[in-house]
């Protein structure tokens, strides 16, 4: 996992009120406000789209992640122009078959 990641737990009690569900939707809307924010950071620092650096941010959380690579998932995209989709676990497949 990438250091600038943490994990978080969230247990959820069964929602019964209209305000409860109101305080969970809005801290869901901030989460991923937040989320877009970063994904945006990263994508100016490494000079990749904003899916790309979803992908990224998405890579980050999980125990799988490497420096090399994030750097070769960012080479794929600027070398070859090909998104790699990090949430099915088989971006080094996808990485091979394109030589990097």
């Amino acid at each position: 996992m990438h250091k600038d990641m943490r994990v978080v737990r969230i247990e959820l009690p069964s929602i019964d009120s209209e305000e409860q569900m109101e305080a969970f939707t809005q801290t869901m809307d901030i989460l991923q406000q937040e989320t877009y924010r970063y994904a945006q950071k990263i994508g100016k620092e490494l000079h990749v789209s904003d899916r790309v650096a979803l992908e990224i941010v998405y890579l980050r959380g999980r125990s799988r992640w490497s420096q090399e690579l994030e750097e070769r998932i960012v080479r794929a995209y600027t070398e070859k122009e090909v998104v790699i989709v990090c949430t099915s676990g088989e971006e080094e497949l996808q990485l091979q078959e394109l030589g990097l």
